[in-house]
């Protein structure tokens, strides 16, 4: 016996538009993310915003690569257990037509399934 996690993630890279990013941001922290985590199958969502000055910065590892670094404007990741809940999500709420209504262009999405981990729990108290 032991306790089995698995999961999933949707990952939407978004481009908002300059005006309308202070709405957005509160409109994804306040609204969207807490009411796709009360879903049954979703468990919660970050918004990560990109920081192009600190990515441009030259480093050794871009030297020897010789191509600079893509930045993201802003990456929303929603994490579920329930790979439809995600569907359903990224079919609505996260569809472009959705979130062009506030102001933002959806550059790329991408379902992820996580890996499973098991842990014994025979010792825990």
């Amino acid at each position: 016996m032991g306790i089995g996690v698995a999961g999933c993630m949707l990952t939407v890279q978004l481009a908002p538009e300059a005006a309308a990013q202070d709405d957005l941001r509160a409109w994804i922290g306040d609204r969207l993310l807490p009411d796709l985590a009360r879903r049954p199958g979703i468990i919660g969502g970050s918004l990560l915003e990109g920081d192009a000055p600190a990515s441009h910065a030259e480093t050794e590892e871009k030297r020897i690569r010789g191509t600079a670094d893509r930045v993201a404007d802003w990456v929303l990741l929603v994490r579920a257990y329930d790979p439809d809940a995600l569907r359903h999500a990224r079919d609505h709420e996260l569809s472009g037509q959705a979130l062009g209504a506030h102001g933002v262009l959806v550059v790329k999405r991408r379902l992820i399934s996580l890996p499973i981990k098991r842990r014994n729990t025979a010792n825990i108290l």
